[in-house]
């Protein structure tokens, strides 16, 4: 890496690591005022209240990746403007394009490093804050309903409980319809109880019928019964979670395992390539902040913040608004965030091919 890449990498990030906690520390303040009141209310221990908000910082980071991106290159490119440094760099014929690059390539390798982030801590994270505010506030198990039957179709299998333990994998007042292959009715197992262990299901205190032709074969009792079965209590887990709080990993394999089923869920998938594009998000506002940067030759850091203001919440603004359409089936799911980075990109290009007014000049 050449010294001039360095420094510029340096400055980038030094302004990166000042922006996005100060924009973090904010949010949370944001949420803690408005969640607050709930813990109090319901008599949260403090151990659970601090964890909670501890386990919704990786979200809040990733939520705000793509802005803080956006407001270092400015404050950092803003810097160099005020500082009249561009003289130097004019000296020695180095163009603006140049010194946006290392930016650039920066904020992309740091954009696949959230998403491995993603995949491996905000997903789980999310779970764990999801299980105390499920448990502390709304007072309801891990996953499924507190009250009533709980419905599960999985793989030539359909579910029925009344309640449901998340962590063990238990299930109480358990009625499981086996098919075969050509969705023919094979077995109706009923159980008091059961659970997850080795890989197997384990029931006790049922009975279970066997079909042939749609006709009862038999009718037997028992006390304990081990069957392997495709499901198990993940695949419970993930399909009571909304598509919302799972990482990108839990998203993937949901969406998977329903198309195997032969169910299309729009929002997990809109939601999954958001996710996949979101972390280049900043990318593409940075390119296009730059590039209005360089349409002026003054205003120092006021100038700059301005236009990070203006690139951001536009860019939120169409992101959102892209996203609900793919959502809801306007567009196809995967349209709407690779529509707004290749505006942002087109236009970004369109800026710095005819109007080459540069501050470096």
């Amino acid at each position: 890496m050449k010294i001039l890449d360095r420094y510029i990498v340096r400055g980038f990030l030094q302004c990166f690591f000042l922006v996005l906690p100060s924009l973090v520390g904010i949010y949370l303040l944001v949420d803690l005022f408005e969640k607050i009141d709930e813990f109090i209310e319901q008599k949260a221990p403090v151990v659970d209240t601090f964890a909670f908000f501890t386990l919704r910082l990786p979200q809040i980071a990733f939520d705000l990746f793509p802005v803080s991106v956006l407001f270092a290159g400015i404050i950092f490119f803003s810097l160099i403007i005020k500082n009249r440094e561009y003289v130097a760099l004019e000296a020695v014929g180095i163009p603006p394009a140049r010194i946006i690059r290392p930016p650039l390539i920066t904020g992309a390798l740091m954009a696949l490093a959230l998403l491995i982030f993603h995949a491996w801590v905000v997903g789980p994270s999310n779970l764990a804050a999801k299980h105390i505010w499920d448990q502390e506030i709304e007072k309801v198990p891990s996953f499924g309903s507190s009250s009533g039957t709980n419905f599960f179709r999985g793989k030539g299998t359909i579910w029925s409980f009344r309640q449901a333990g998340g962590t063990g994998g238990l299930l109480f007042d358990v009625t499981l319809v086996i098919f075969d292959k050509e969705y023919e009715l094979k077995t109706i197992l009923r159980s008091k109880e059961a659970h997850y262990s080795k890989g197997r299901w384990h029931f006790s205190q049922g009975t279970v019928q066997h079909f042939k032709s749609g006709k009862v074969q038999a009718i037997s009792p028992f006390s304990t019964m081990d069957l392997a079965l495709p499901d198990n209590p993940e695949t419970f887990s993930r399909f009571f979670t909304a598509p919302k709080d799972m990482g990108l990993v839990e998203l993937a394999k949901t969406i998977l395992e329903l198309k195997d089923m032969g169910i299309y869920d729009r929002e997990a998938e809109s939601i999954f390539w958001n996710r996949l594009f979101y972390p280049f998000f900043g990318v593409a506002l940075l390119y296009f902040g730059l590039r209005l940067l360089t349409l002026f030759q003054q205003g120092g850091l006021g100038l700059g913040m301005l236009i990070g203001l203006i690139v951001s919440f536009t860019g939120w603004a169409f992101w959102n608004l892209f996203c609900s359409w793919g959502e809801t089936g306007y567009i196809s799911p995967v349209l709407p965030p690779i529509i707004i980075l290749s505006t942002f990109l087109i236009i970004s290009h369109i800026i710095s091919s005819k109007w080459r007014i540069s501050p470096w000049r």
